[in-house]
Formats: structure tokens, sequence, C-alpha cells
């Protein structure tokens, strides 16, 4: 495989795990309601998050895999992620029922642990990477370079989405209930599909 489609299939497999994960978008949510423009930053911080739990579960799988029990780690990690997502959600609607709900708070380093606790749950993860097995070093570094370039990018823009789509300050708590709704009912869907 050339270095050019390596890179290609990269950005398309990075860019359509992170957005088309429920889970994902539900984290990201509500760290980036009262961000407006600056939601891209909390976006590109949990991808980068996201992309380190990954390439960190990669490391360990490989590396360990004679001696760990995956799926058990696996499951344990899928049902922290749900339980996580309950707690983020009604963080989220305490948020939004504050006197002043507009305040900002430095979520990076949230947004970062959120995203690293995503990308180290499940095995799951390990599907977007599984192409590199079939090729040289090259390429194979090219594909994951790009992988985790756009699922950083994707993220970002999701976020800055989010934030804009809230720009206007009275719609700020209806957006964090709705952030909040949306990451408890995934949490709860995840937790369920976990045990």
């Amino acid at each position: 495989m050339g270095l050019l489609l390596a890179g290609l299939s990269g950005a398309v497999a990075g860019s359509a795990h992170v957005v088309s994960g429920p889970d994902h978008l539900a984290a990201v949510m509500p760290l980036a309601v009262e961000k407006r423009w600056t939601g891209a930053v909390t976006g590109a911080v949990w991808g980068l998050g996201h992309a380190m739990g990954v390439l960190a579960l990669g490391i360990a799988g490989h590396a360990l895999r004679g001696w760990l029990d995956i799926d058990t780690m696996s499951a344990w990690a899928e049902l922290s992620v749900g339980g996580l997502l309950i707690v983020l959600g009604g963080w989220t609607l305490w948020r939004a029922n504050r006197p002043a709900p507009h305040q900002h708070g430095h979520s990076h380093g949230s947004a970062f642990g959120i995203g690293l606790l995503h990308g180290t749950a499940g095995a799951g993860h390990l599907f977007g990477v599984l192409p590199t097995l079939g090729m040289d070093s090259g390429p194979a570094a090219v594909y994951l370079a790009t992988y985790m370039v756009a699922a950083v990018g994707s993220m970002s823009l999701f976020a800055l989405g989010i934030g804009l789509v809230a720009r206007n300050r009275r719609h700020v708590p209806w957006a964090l209930r709705a952030a909040g709704v949306a990451a408890i009912g995934v949490g709860i869907g995840w937790v369920a599909t976990a045990v």
C-alpha cells in the first residue's frame, strides 16, 4: 500500500471513528457547550487524550497479550465509560441550574482524561488500527499518524460546532441540560450493554 493511500485511509478511519461513536459525542458535548470558539480546543484536547488511550491500549495489548485477559479489562473499561458519562451528565445538569451557568472553568484536563479513558475502553478501538498489521512500517506509520490527526481534528470541529450552536448566552442553560440528558442516556445505554 502506498503512503498516500495509507494516509487517506487513516484519515477516513480516524474521523469516522470519533464522530460515529455516541459515547464520544456525549462526552464532549457537555464540555464544549459553554466554550463558543474555544470549544475547538476542548474537542482537540479530548481527541488527543483519546488518541493517547488508543495508542497505550495497542502497545499494552501487543506487549502483554499472553499475560492479560484483554476481554475482561475491556469490559471493565466499557463499564467505566458508561459510569463516567452518567456522572458527567449529572454534573452538567447541576451546572445548568446554577445561578450563573455561563461562568467558565478550565476543562482541558477533564477533556484529556475523559478522552484517555474512552481511548482505552474496549477492544473495538483496535479495529481502526487493524489494517496496519498488513502494511509495511512506513505506510503503517502514515496510517496511524493520519488516523490520530483526523480523530483530533474531527472532534475539534464537532466541539466547535457545539460551542457555536450554544453561542447565545440565554440558550446555554438549555444546551447544558440537553447535553447532560444526552450524556446520561448514552451512559445508561453503555452500562446496559457492558453488563
